[in-house]
């Protein structure tokens, strides 16, 4: 595995058990899997925008732990990106969630929608993180797989124009326990639910070659 991940991310991610997944879990993502290995066989890249309602918590957990396990697998072409059906901002727990697992978050500018750099290695580049909603410049116009992590997503954004694949890849909202005693927790809950996940995406795309 990439030793230039940071060391408190890379226990992390390998602390993380698959065994967890449940038969359904493994069902929804084994398209994923196929798609990223017929990509990277044919020499193309693998590029995934992660959609949600709002951008703003579920689909930046995934982009961002997306982008940090392909790495840690040292798997490259691979991009990820995340967009919304429309844009409102980084939810304020889900950066600390990450600075916690041991990402290091950089905000550029100021207002209500800053962009973030999301670091986890040393030598490669941060994730660059913000609201958008999906079809945003930033984006790729085609040649992605569009996956919605949320039900919302899902029913209100039908089509997503460019896109090569759909997969629905939906996670409970941990926005449902904001202003509650256990927000905190369920957002670690989601954090920790998308990265094992991803972990077992990649590595299933890994030990494919």
């Amino acid at each position: 595995m990439q030793s230039d991940i940071y060391p408190s991310i890379r226990e992390f991610i390998e602390d993380l058990d698959q065994n967890e997944l449940v038969d359904l879990r493994r069902e929804m993502l084994q398209p994923v899997i196929d798609y990223g290995i017929s990509k990277l066989r044919e020499g193309r890249p693998m590029n995934l925008n992660y959609i949600c309602t709002h951008n703003s918590r579920r689909s930046q957990f995934t982009q961002i732990w997306a982008a940090c396990i392909s790495s840690y697998y040292g798997l490259t072409g691979v991009n990820c990106y995340s967009g919304g059906t429309e844009a409102t901002a980084l939810y304020g727990m889900v950066s600390e969630v990450l600075k916690q697992c041991g990402f290091r978050l950089n905000q550029m500018g100021a207002g209500n929608n800053p962009i973030y750099f999301v670091k986890f290695s040393h030598t490669r580049p941060p994730s660059v993180v913000f609201s958008k909603e999906h079809g945003n410049f930033y984006n790729p116009e085609s040649g992605f797989a569009a996956v919605m992590v949320c039900s919302d997503a899902d029913t209100n954004c039908p089509n997503a124009p460019g896109a090569d694949r759909r997969f629905y890849l939906p996670y409970k909202d941990p926005g449902d326990y904001d202003t509650t005693e256990i927000q905190a927790e369920k957002y670690r809950e989601c954090s920790q639910i998308i990265a094992t996940e991803m972990k077992y995406l990649f590595s299933s795309i890994k030990n494919a070659y």
